[in-house]
């Protein structure tokens, strides 16, 4: 007998039978009784015998981990959409401009970009998560006769990569169709690409400027000081030199601070991406004053 409860079992037994029974008699109970261990071992590897222990071993943790993920994801997922309360969640302290921050984010518009925690606020973020966060603030500044209109599934499909079935479509198909280049290539616009500091400046760049008079090589050859230009992608450096160019009033310097060192390949983080949008077009800051004092409950301050 393997079973260990069974060996015991069989021990009792016998130590309670001896001296009682003829060799005839004892024969035939340790038969009998091997063979109602059998029965037990069946029963206890079936889960009959015990049922309350074998449910307590087997049943609760795979029941727990399979209910518990979903629920997770669940409330991460739906905590910003929740009275736009996402700005009062974030930590800021450690970040630049964190009082410019808060008022971007009190705005509410993080979610539609898939921004929900710290994690992600802190984190990197793809190309169209950023034209989604562009086309969103764009649209909170401006009237509606300058606002930038949101692609539908019959607009048509410009990027091979960007089918109407993608998450950001509305926003990519919707900023090419206002007239904006913001594609990798013709035909590609990597949406789920992670966003590079050169491409961030580029599409915003392309979103915010004329490039008309603007003479790119002069600019490049006797203004650009970054020490690291050359690292710099040749189809972005028109776009990066015409931010530059703005001064204190650039994108790149709005995102990244006063800097010699660019880091063009360098993934941009979505704060930074936040941080550029605030001077998205032309825009008066009276009204985003307003909309911040409302979204943060200070009108009557």
């Amino acid at each position: 007998m393997k079973n260990p409860m069974s060996m015991i079992l069989v021990s009792s037994c016998l130590f309670l039978n001896s001296g009682c029974q003829t060799s005839t008699d004892y024969s035939a109970q340790i038969q009998s009784l091997e063979s109602r261990l059998v029965a037990v071992e069946k029963q206890l590897a079936d889960g009959a015998a015990r049922p309350g222990q074998v449910a307590a071993t087997t049943s609760p943790t795979p029941a727990v981990s399979v209910s518990a993920t979903p629920a997770v994801v669940a409330n991460a997922s739906s905590t910003p959409g929740a009275g736009n309360d996402l700005w009062k969640q974030l930590s800021y302290d450690t970040l630049p401009t964190p009082d410019r921050l808060k008022e971007i984010v009190s705005l509410g518009f993080l979610s539609k970009a898939g921004i929900t925690n710290q994690a992600e606020f802190e984190g990197s973020l793809t190309r169209g998560q950023y034209v989604a966060l562009i086309v969103e603030m764009n649209n909170l500044l401006h009237e509606p006769t300058n606002q930038i209109r949101l692609a539908r599934d019959g607009d048509g499909q410009t990027f091979d990569d960007v089918p109407p079935s993608h998450p950001y479509y509305k926003y990519i198909q919707g900023m090419l169709d206002a007239g904006y280049v913001i594609g990798f290539n013709e035909k590609s616009f990597q949406p789920d690409k992670a966003l590079t500091r050169e491409e961030l400046v580029a599409i915003m760049a392309k979103r915010d400027y004329d490039f008309k008079d603007f003479d790119f090589q002069y600019y490049w050859d006797n203004y650009m000081k970054f020490t690291d230009k050359n690292d710099i992608a040749p189809k972005y450096r028109e776009a990066v030199s015409k931010d530059d160019s703005r001064n204190e009033r650039s994108n790149l310097r709005e995102a990244f601070g006063e800097l010699k060192l660019f880091h063009p390949k360098k993934e941009a983080r979505a704060y930074e991406a936040l941080l550029s949008l605030y001077q998205v077009g032309d825009y008066s800051h009276y009204r985003y004053d307003n909309l911040v004092a409302k979204a943060m409950g200070k009108e009557s301050q």
